[in-house]
């Protein structure tokens, strides 16, 4: 079964649902991942992404790679950078002059592979992919709700627009979160509950053996209260400072690109900045926390989150101390859950007073296998085998 992901982020990005997703379905057939259009004009912190983007494409063009490259040619996806894109994502003639160019581009990739009549999975609500879809009648869709569009782009109608046009022409629509799915499920009967999931093999392997701390945290004394995502305007960093005001022996290590005010670093001493690392890293860092965190602010975008750290934590085997979060109370027999300071304070002290015994890891690992990326393409290929037998049940009769 061959696929064309059309991802949110970039290959490159912080490796998240649309990489996992791609990666595992390399395993089951061939996977064109092409890079997200944008949903909104360029801006000017936008140029040197953009810039870097066209050095890459031109680079290709010279080396005759048809503006696409292999991750990995003997096991990972196809990347595809789309060359031509309006950057008007408002303007329907533009988007409609962009959906054309682009298809056909991405049609003489697909025609040197050979790809016939492949699944595409869309996790942009783009309006060029509305009009892309006008030039692929037959195809079977599924639409990948994992975020609530409406409140990240709220002035851009368009987007709003085709996101509802994307939802109702999908075959299968897919959703991370149960509010996710009950709005879905409104506009299209054909919809399923799919939250993220965890690499489990990548964050169990330092389960049963010690491994050397990374340099930058190895100095940074126990106990360690960590976590491992975005800093961004979902996380509560006032919560963190006053935790940490509250317990100067406790050592808060936060790991991740950091969007908020730089002047927050160094306020609160015990609080450490440790920046962005690279994926494959990341399982050593989080070996040398003590408790783990998903600090949260309560709103209407986190709400709807299926949070990818959490069955990453459980996989590593480590207590987790979570915002109460819609997604993580079925887990509240091993994640604690607690609202405000105090709350999680206590919360993390009853954690660190608590032996962790093997048989406490090993339940915290079972929720994390199945909760795996494997068993969440399994579902959607499933879904799409019944899918398929329904219509050729139909042809036939």
């Amino acid at each position: 079964m061959d696929f064309i992901y059309f991802s949110s982020v970039e290959w490159t990005y912080n490796w998240q649902r649309p990489q996992q997703l791609s990666s595992i379905l390399c395993q089951r057939g061939r996977v064109i991942f092409v890079e997200p259009f944008g949903l909104r004009a360029p801006a000017i912190k936008d140029m040197p992404r953009l810039l870097q983007r066209l050095l890459l494409k031109t680079r290709r063009a010279f080396a005759s790679e048809n503006y696409y490259s292999s991750t990995n040619k003997s096991s990972g996806p196809v990347v595809y950078t789309p060359m031509v894109y309006l950057p008007f994502p408002s303007s329907s003639h533009a988007a409609r002059l962009s959906a054309v160019l682009f298809v056909k581009s991405l049609t003489r990739i697909m025609r040197e592979m050979n790809m016939v009549k492949p699944v595409i999975w869309i996790g942009t609500p783009s309006p060029v992919l509305v009009h892309c879809l006008d030039q692929w009648n037959d195809a079977l869709v599924i639409y990948d709700c994992y975020d609530e569009i409406a409140l990240f782009h709220n002035k851009q109608h368009a987007i709003i627009k085709a996101e509802k046009t994307l939802v109702a022409r999908a075959d299968i629509v897919l959703a991370t979160a149960q509010r996710l799915y009950d709005r879905m499920r409104d506009l299209n009967p054909r919809t399923y509950l799919l939250p993220n999931g965890a690499d489990v093999s990548h964050f169990a392997r330092n389960l049963d053996q010690l491994v050397s701390p990374p340099a930058d945290i190895e100095s940074v004394p126990h106990p360690v209260i960590g976590y491992v995502g975005g800093i961004a305007d979902w996380f509560d960093l006032d919560l963190i400072e006053a935790i940490a005001r509250c317990r100067p022996k406790w050592s808060f290590v936060l790991i991740g690109q950091n969007d908020m005010s730089l002047k927050r670093q160094g306020v609160v001493e015990n609080i450490h900045f440790l920046g962005q690392k690279k994926y494959q890293h990341l399982p050593d860092y989080i070996a040398c926390f003590d408790v783990c965190l998903i600090p949260f602010k309560i709103n209407a975008i986190t709400e709807s989150v299926s949070p990818i750290k959490l069955y990453e934590y459980l996989a590593t085997g480590k207590p987790v101390v979570s915002s109460d979060l819609p997604e993580v109370r079925q887990y509240a027999d091993l994640v604690a859950i607690a609202e405000g300071p105090r709350d999680f304070e206590l919360a993390i002290e009853r954690l660190l007073a608590t032996p962790q015994s093997r048989a406490v890891q090993e339940a915290r690992l079972r929720v994390a296998q199945a909760n795996s990326w494997e068993r969440r393409v399994d579902d959607v290929t499933m879904w799409i085998d019944q899918l398929r037998g329904v219509n050729r049940e139909r042809t036939v009769l």
